[in-house]
């Protein structure tokens, strides 16, 4: 199902977003096989955690078609110019962003979008479709799917009883679905801008509103706000357009 160069990709994404967001492990003295235990732990939630993202944008890509491969995201171009390209991995932005994010905030904030997309097309599951690539608002489909399957992965946890695990559970969904929601090159967020807007803008209102809504009020009505201004919001931009 994952090939090995992908795997590979999981596992340091997690091990970076497991350090960044175990490190501190809630206890008011420092015990190192605690938090030894309590960092290994919330890696491999990290781990299960992007398996489900990439797991649920493959569901959808299926029935258009599609697959969709993932890659650690770095920058391998310097310039606009084509033929300027870096050399090897080039910059491993998926580990310097993070770590700059959380220097300069002091460890209060995570960013987790620490994996590219592509999304490929696979022949012959496109058979009786009308173009033989996968059109763009597919493409979009099939990749909110990764950040809306963390939104609802968080509203799950909201239901636990709050201890250290769990509570690093509910942030790295939420930072996995708003991280990846930015319309960042290479990042999920881009592909959907680019590939359908409304569908971007819903997506955005939606998990933003509820995210911020369902610790103050409970989780269908939260929901239930987030789909009602998401359409509110698309409803405005076709309004603005015809």
């Amino acid at each position: 199902m994952f090939t090995k160069k992908e795997l590979g990709s999981f596992i340091g994404a997690a091990i970076v977003l497991g350090l960044l967001v175990g490190f501190d492990d809630g206890q008011p003295v420092f015990i190192v096989n605690s938090w030894l235990v309590h960092v290994i732990s919330v890696i491999a939630l990290a781990l299960v955690m992007l398996l489900l993202y990439t797991l649920a944008q493959r569901v959808i890509a299926q029935k258009f078609g599609g697959s969709v491969e993932k890659s650690l995201w770095s920058l391998h171009r310097y310039s606009l110019k084509p033929r300027h390209h870096l050399v090897g991995f080039g910059i491993p932005l998926w580990l310097l962003l993070p770590l700059i994010i959380a220097l300069v905030s002091g460890s209060k904030l995570v960013f987790a979008g620490v994996l590219s997309s592509a999304v490929v097309t696979i022949p012959r599951l496109r058979i009786g479709y009308k173009l033989f690539g996968i059109r763009e608002f597919e493409r979009a489909a099939c990749l909110v799917a990764g950040p809306l399957s963390m939104m609802v992965l968080a509203i799950i946890f909201m239901g636990f009883e709050p201890s250290p695990l769990v509570l690093a559970a509910r942030y790295l969904a939420v930072a996995l679905a708003l991280s990846n929601l930015l319309p960042l090159p290479k990042l999920d967020g881009s592909q959907i801008f680019f590939g359908s807007l409304p569908l971007y803008m819903f997506s955005v209102v939606l998990a933003v509103v509820t995210l911020l809504m369902v610790v103050h009020v409970n989780a269908f009505l939260a929901l239930l706000l987030g789909v009602v201004l998401g359409a509110t919001a698309v409803a405005a931009y076709w309004w603005k357009t015809i």
